[in-house]
């Protein structure tokens, strides 16, 4: 459908602009993403009592495919707990989140000023942002190459598990800063396309069913 459309059309343009990012055939300088990041850590490890209205509390599930982070299914904790986790692991505004317990690398960029704490299913990442824009390392980490290195480096017990060393060896290039805002800004206006096309879609859908309605009651 449209999303699948839309993802193949910015992996196109990744690819374009960039090439593969883990053959890396245009030479970039590739680094361990810890060379570009502030901070890498996971959420909690320990299991943490949930209460009935708190700090929202996410796991890898609430990271989806498509980038979004699903908070309306998410448990809740007491501010005391979360205080103890955000000390070490604090997601906010920008930073990058990714899944790595059971599904391995949805990867989604935190929208919200609003305090959460995490699992140890999901890392999180902040980055240098003098060096490295957060939309396109988000798309890198999305490419299937990115994805297929995920898989390689997991470790596999009960659940599949791509602990933190990994996560901060992963291999990433690092093309000019004008660049990547270059990829960014094409991502901002396909977004704004993608949406201005869901809601006719959307629209058209409303009216089909308001004239079925009317002509079948």
């Amino acid at each position: 459908g449209l999303l699948g459309l839309y993802d193949s059309i910015v992996k196109s343009r990744f690819i374009e602009m960039f090439g593969d990012p883990i053959l890396n055939p245009k030479g970039w300088i590739q680094e361990e993403l810890s060379k570009y990041s502030l901070k890498i850590s996971d959420g909690e490890h320990t299991s943490v009592p949930r209460v009935e209205s708190g700090i929202p509390f996410l796991n890898a599930k609430h990271i989806l495919s498509d980038g979004e982070i699903d908070f309306s299914s998410a448990s809740f904790i007491s501010e005391e707990n979360h205080n103890r986790i955000f000390k070490r692991c604090n997601p906010e505004i920008n930073d990058i989140l990714l899944t790595t317990t059971g599904t391995i690398g949805n990867t989604a960029i935190v929208k919200t000023e609003k305090e959460f704490s995490m699992d140890r299913g999901i890392t999180l990442i902040k980055i240098d942002k003098s060096r490295i824009n957060q939309f396109f390392l988000a798309q890198l980490l999305k490419m299937p190459s990115s994805q297929e290195w995920m898989r390689r480096n997991t470790t596999t017990a009960t659940i599949g598990h791509l602990f933190l060393n990994k996560v901060r060896s992963f291999p990433t290039i690092i093309p000019s800063k004008s660049d990547q805002d270059d990829f960014s800004y094409f991502l901002d206006q396909i977004t704004k396309s993608k949406l201005a096309i869901q809601k006719s879609i959307d629209e058209l859908e409303t009216l089909k069913k308001k004239l079925m309605q009317e002509y079948f009651g």
